[in-house]
């Protein structure tokens, strides 16, 4: 549809905020203002905190040259790009539509801390073993990838899962209730958490019991912070929790988005680094993990304090104080 009156611009914005409005609440999806000067100032809006990376196509493109815009935005939202008249006395007229929008979590700009030393995810006070390192190796789609570090971990049942680093909660999954999860040895739900680290860096977090939340969309956590409970396998009297670190990479901005191929879930394997990372484990080692090996959990009061501004450490001092 091309934009030619007002009336047609409300139409099209109306509809692409009904089809990208999530879970009932304000809506998220692009948004314009034709400028004096004949450009167009292009905006995405969104409810959620974090930073996301944004793919938007402009179709019918009459006046302008810039087709496919492709940036991150951060918090719950900013500007993406402003077209420019070619000719500057003439209007600028484009179509878009919620499937030239594409939007993935991640900072393109994201300066990640490779070095950075992280806590285990679980709390437990026996070992925590490291079932596999690299459980999508094998699978499809891409059955020879080896770009993907995602840590499966072997817990207790109903094991609390922790915050391995400071940063900001921008996704909270549920899962589909298909049972009492409360019951040992039932099946898991694939619940799930995502937190953003200030380099930019995303945790996820996977299998997490249905509806165990510990913590709430926007939330500051810091290392230790409980997150959750562990899933639970059917038949089986251990938990489970897949764990990843990842970021965009930069040749993110290369891709063609609207090819047949990147249309499903699998252009995560194109566009995203993961980490292979090192862990404070046992008795205050450093180490990266190897499968097949089981690990105590540890921090101590620096570490979970580490990324803290002064007024976070006053506050943090002064909860402790009254626990104890």
């Amino acid at each position: 549809m091309r934009l030619k009156t007002g009336k047609l611009v409300l139409v099209l914005l109306f509809a692409f905020i009904l089809q990208t409005a999530y879970s009932g609440a304000q809506p998220t999806g692009i948004k314009f203002v034709r400028n004096k000067d004949k450009s167009v100032t292009f905006s995405y809006y969104k409810n959620t905190p974090g930073s996301v990376f944004v793919v938007f196509k402009l179709t019918n493109l009459k006046n302008t040259t810039e087709g496919v815009i492709k940036t991150s935005v951060y918090g719950h939202g900013g500007r993406l790009t402003t077209l420019y008249p070619t000719y500057k006395n003439e209007r600028i007229s484009f179509s878009y539509s919620p499937k030239t929008v594409k939007t993935f979590w991640g900072d393109i700009d994201a300066k990640p801390d490779l070095e950075f030393k992280y806590i285990l995810p679980l709390k437990s006070t026996s070992t925590v073993e490291v079932v596999d390192l690299d459980w999508k190796f094998n699978k499809e789609p891409r059955p020879n990838y080896k770009g993907r570090v995602w840590y499966e971990f072997e817990a207790l049942p109903n094991d609390t899962v922790l915050a391995v680093r400071k940063g900001v909660v921008v996704s909270l999954k549920k899962g589909e209730r298909l049972i009492n999860l409360k019951t040992q040895g039932l099946k898991k739900t694939q619940s799930s958490i995502i937190i953003e680290h200030e380099d930019g860096t995303m945790a996820k977090y996977k299998f997490l019991m249905f509806d165990e939340f510990k913590v709430g969309l926007g939330e500051v956590v810091c290392p230790s912070t409980p997150l959750g409970l562990v899933g639970v396998n059917a038949n089986q009297q251990k938990g489970q929790l897949h764990f990843s670190i990842g970021y965009l990479k930069k040749s993110a901005k290369d891709i063609d988005y609207f090819k047949d191929k990147y249309k499903g879930e699998h252009v995560i394997y194109d566009i995203f680094n993961y980490v292979n990372a090192w862990f404070y484990v046992n008795d205050n080692q450093v180490l990266k993990l190897e499968t097949d090996k089981s690990y105590y959990t540890f921090y101590n009061d620096e570490i979970v304090t580490f990324e803290m501004t002064k007024r976070e450490k006053k506050r943090w001092r002064k909860r402790k104080l009254l626990i104890e």
